[in-house]
């Protein structure tokens, strides 16, 4: 019997219902108020390339040429089928009448857009830079001089989108790109996704926007509040990415849970640990002061940023030019380590849970109020969101969006675990909520569930499947988990990692450095953020 394999149990098969279905049918692509040409011209003008470039949760990118001029571009491709509820649809217009009204140097800029019965085609910029932190990952010198070189772009990205009543949300290093690969290239702002237009002229009177939504480790004490917020918090969050450029490390710890990361963001709770720290200017760390301060109307604007002494200094040429780092090594190689995200690896154990469910007998589906409740709680917790999004995209092996009957297959065939047909079709069915043969990943969400917690912070059923877990993953029946074990399970899954990211990912779990996982730094790690209902 293969090693991963023990852990599961007999499947139980479900009776499905070919009649149940709950899908609404497509609202018409009409109720967007933009302008677009007909599909039919996509390829007469363009020259799309087969492979994608980058994936959403309704979209592909393809590189593609334009034919007249020789120019490269990006077209991002929605899918009008996955795009049905009417939070998406709206959000999506949203996003596109942002892209087409944002017209900056450091914003990626959109060109046209042609629409289909079934798709949507974005033709917008196309950037070939790589992403903020790989690119200072791949200096060899790295000064407080860079670091203000980057931030001033950032920020005048921040200041332009303000000026013209549109607030970003989801300001985060993975959204800050290059446009090409030259030494001096100028940098980009991406994704407006979660854009936002608001009234500037009311700005001040009315705080008009609630929702939760962002990246946690970069979200506003007032986004999390709830209490209503305003352009502002992309402030905090262009200072949390300057806390970073200066020092390779997060102002709070990531590894928190939940409650006590967000206790420690709403009474911005950081500080400046000289082991870090090292070198870099006071006036540094009185911007991000400003920048982070905890009271919205206190928090400084881009017009007050532009003018401190910080960003006078570097106009000036009198920042230091020497290699940030302080006594614990420099920010490069502390970069390197924060871009391998424990979400791998939480990523990792939270689909051997979800394969570990789909192998148990399940009595009945939730009803539709509870799948929507269940929705709601796992969409209000963006930690949660983050690692089940690794989790699903690593069962969804050819990333069409869908983990399929082929996909799971492949998967557990990969993972050496032996299943008849019969029995992985009735894996499938105990997660196909919908009942059309492919699990989205919202249904992925609806069995996976919010985080659950008791008084010690965790369930007994979370802990159970937890040792299962750490069993399977402790390939050589040591009592612990090893860096070898680890890029064996990751590379099963699709993800093969480089000696650095391999040396990260054991880090971040293991507590007392002795270059192994045990279980309880298993347990610790997994359940010091959210990880799975019980």
């Amino acid at each position: 019997q293969d090693r991963l394999d023990f852990i599961f149990e007999a499947p139980t098969s479900i009776e499905k219902d070919p009649q149940r279905t709950i899908f609404r049918p497509l609202r018409p692509i009409t109720m967007l108020p933009i302008f677009s040409f007909l599909s039919s011209a996509v390829k007469r003008e363009y020259e799309i390339e087969s492979k994608t470039i980058g994936q959403g949760k309704f979209a592909k990118v393809y590189k593609a040429r334009h034919k007249a001029s020789g120019n490269e571009v990006a077209i991002k491709v929605i899918s009008k089928e996955k795009c049905k509820k009417d939070e998406d649809l709206k959000r999506l217009q949203e996003e596109i009448e942002i892209m087409k009204k944002v017209k900056h140097p450091h914003c990626i800029q959109f060109h046209e857009m042609f629409d289909s019965n079934s798709k949507l085609y974005i033709v917008m910029e196309l950037v070939t830079g790589g992403e903020l932190f790989d690119r200072i990952i791949a200096k060899e010198k790295y000064s407080e001089k860079d670091a203000a070189h980057c931030f001033i772009q950032i920020l005048r990205a921040v200041d332009y989108l303000h000026s013209i009543g549109i607030v970003h949300r989801d300001i985060k290093p993975e959204n800050v790109l290059y446009a090409n690969m030259r030494e001096d290239s100028p940098i980009k702002l991406a994704d407006f996704g979660l854009g936002k237009i608001i009234d500037i002229h009311e700005h001040d009177k009315v705080k008009t926007m609630t929702t939760l939504c962002g990246t946690p480790s970069y979200l506003a004490p007032e986004v999390i509040m709830r209490k209503g917020y305003g352009m502002e918090c992309d402030i905090w969050s262009t200072g949390v990415i300057l806390y970073i450029l200066l020092s390779g490390m997060p102002p709070f710890d990531q590894t928190s849970p939940p409650a006590v990361l967000f206790s420690h963001i709403t009474k911005a709770r950081y500080t400046f640990p000289e082991a870090f720290w090292g070198g870099v200017s006071a006036q540094a760390k009185d911007l991000i002061r400003c920048m982070m301060h905890v009271d919205p109307k206190k928090r400084y604007t881009p017009a007050q940023v532009f003018q401190h002494a910080w960003i006078k200094a570097y106009k000036e040429d009198e920042l230091p030019t020497e290699q940030l780092g302080g006594d614990s090594g420099n920010v490069q190689e502390r970069l390197q380590e924060l871009q391998v995200a424990s979400r791998r690896l939480k990523g990792a154990v939270n689909t051997f849970a979800a394969l570990l469910r789909m192998s148990r007998p399940l009595s009945s589906f939730p009803d539709e109020v509870e799948r929507k409740s269940i929705l709601e709680s796992v969409r209000s917790d963006p930690i949660r969101l983050e690692v089940l999004k690794e989790s699903f995209d690593m069962l969804d092996r050819d990333h069409s969006g869908f983990i399929d009957l082929t996909n799971l297959t492949e998967s557990l065939r990969a993972l050496g675990i032996d299943r008849s047909e019969k029995q992985i079709k009735d894996m499938m069915d105990h997660f196909d909520v919908l009942k059309n043969g492919t699990i989205s990943f919202d249904e992925y969400c609806m069995m996976m569930g919010p985080g659950h917690y008791n008084e010690h912070g965790y369930s007994k059923s979370m802990e159970n499947e937890l040792r299962s877990i750490f069993h399977a993953f402790d390939l050589q029946r040591t009592g612990s988990i090893n860096g070898r074990e680890l890029r064996e399970i990751l590379h099963r899954l699709g993800t093969d990692l480089s000696d650095s990211e391999l040396d990260a990912m054991v880090s971040s779990a293991d507590r007392n450095k002795d270059g192994v996982i045990d279980w309880d730094e298993f347990k610790h790690f997994m359940l010091s953020q959210v990880y799975a209902s019980g």
